[in-house]
C-alpha cells in the first residue's frame, strides 16, 4: 500500500466506506448506515483509501483489538452476532482520513477535514441511499454535521440530549439520528435511543 506524493506532500486520502454484504437487504428491510468520528493509525502505518475497509475486515476476522464502537453498536440493535450486524450495514467515519497517529486520536481535525467530512457525508448518502443513518459521535454533529441536515430537531421527550434530521435526495429521504460515542454515553441509554429511532422509521 502507498500514498502518492506531489511536490513533497502526501496526496489527500479519502477513506472508502465499508459496505456489508447484506447492506442492500438491510435491517428490518431498511438500509442502515453507521457513522463514527475518525480513525487513527500507528506511527509506521500508511493511510490509504482502503483504511476503513481494512479495519472492519480485520475486526470481523478477529485479527485486531476492537475499539468501543465495533463490539458495542450491534448490542444497541439487539444483534448477538457481531459479524452478521456489520455485514448488514454501511460504515464510515465523519473525518475522511486518519486524524493522525494514536497519540493524536482525541483531536477534532482541521477545518479543512471537517468541511470535507460534511461534503463526503452528503456524497455517501446520495450514493448509497440509506434509510437511516445512526451517528455515534456528538463531535460529528454538535459542531459540524448539523449544518448539512434539514429539519434538525430534538429526538423527543425521552432523549432531549439527542437530535435528528433529514437528508433528501430526489424522491428518497434519509433519517439521520445524532447520538453519542459509546465511550462517553451510558450503554443502556444508547440501546433505548436506538430502539426508539428504529420505531420512528
Amino acid at each position: 500500500m502507498f500514498v502518492a506524493c506531489l511536490q513533497g506532500k502526501a496526496a489527500m486520502v479519502e477513506h472508502d466506506p465499508f459496505e456489508g454484504k447484506f447492506y442492500k437487504t438491510g435491517i428490518d428491510s431498511k438500509r442502515v448506515a453507521i457513522m463514527a468520528y475518525s480513525h487513527h493509525r500507528k506511527p509506521d502505518e500508511v493511510d490509504t483509501s482502503e483504511f476503513t475497509i481494512d479495519v472492519v475486515t480485520a475486526f470481523l476476522k478477529g485479527e485486531s483489538k476492537p475499539d468501543t464502537v465495533f463490539p458495542n453498536v450491534p448490542n444497541y440493535f439487539e444483534f448477538t452476532d457481531q459479524n452478521v450486524f456489520w455485514e448488514s450495514v454501511l460504515f464510515f467515519n465523519y473525518i475522511p482520513e486518519c486524524i493522525g497517529t494514536t497519540a493524536e486520536m482525541s483531536q477534532e481535525g482541521t477545518d479543512e477535514q471537517k468541511a470535507r467530512g460534511n461534503a463526503r457525508f452528503l456524497k455517501l448518502v446520495a450514493k448509497f441511499l440509506p434509510d437511516q443513518v445512526f451517528v455515534f459521535t456528538s463531535a460529528g454533529w454538535q459542531r459540524n454535521l448539523q449544518t448539512t441536515l434539514t429539519s434538525f430537531v430534538g429526538l423527543g421527550d425521552p432523549f432531549p440530549h439527542y437530535r435528528q434530521g433529514l437528508v433528501k435526495n430526489r424522491d428518497h429521504t434519509t433519517r439521520v439520528y445524532c447520538l453519542r460515542h459509546p465511550n462517553y454515553a451510558d450503554h443502556d441509554d444508547l440501546r433505548r435511543a436506538v430502539t426508539y429511532c428504529r420505531q420512528i422509521g
